[in-house]
């Protein structure tokens, strides 16, 4: 029992230690108001310990959304590219728009 708790001890305190290499941007209107620039550092610190530990999940689904995108956008542009008869090719551009939405950034939730 006290491996168990050792071990996810050790997963929270490297998440914590993960989230402080984040820095969040400035938010735009919070400069006047020093109410608001405490509950933006707030958000902003949650926001990034709910990043570190949904990274474990999110990369390898990531993964797997951008493996099936590649298997069906190929084929799929394949086809297009043969059947399009008028040539304006606004299929492929929505094959392209899809794939790179799918396998590119960002890589981080």
């Amino acid at each position: 029992m006290t491996v168990r708790r050792s071990r996810f001890m050790a997963y929270v305190l490297l998440g914590v230690v993960l989230t402080s290499c984040a820095t969040a941007p400035p938010q735009p209107g919070t400069y006047g108001s020093p109410a608001a620039a405490a509950e933006s550092e707030r958000t902003s610190v949650m926001g990034s310990i709910l990043s570190a530990l949904a990274l474990p999940i999110f990369i390898p689904f990531k993964v797997a959304v951008c493996a099936a995108t590649v298997v069906f956008v190929a084929p799929a542009a394949a086809v297009v590219a043969v059947s399009d008869s008028y040539g304006t090719g606004w299929q492929r551009d929505l094959l392209n728009e899809g794939f790179s939405q799918n396998c590119g950034p960002p890589w981080l939730p």
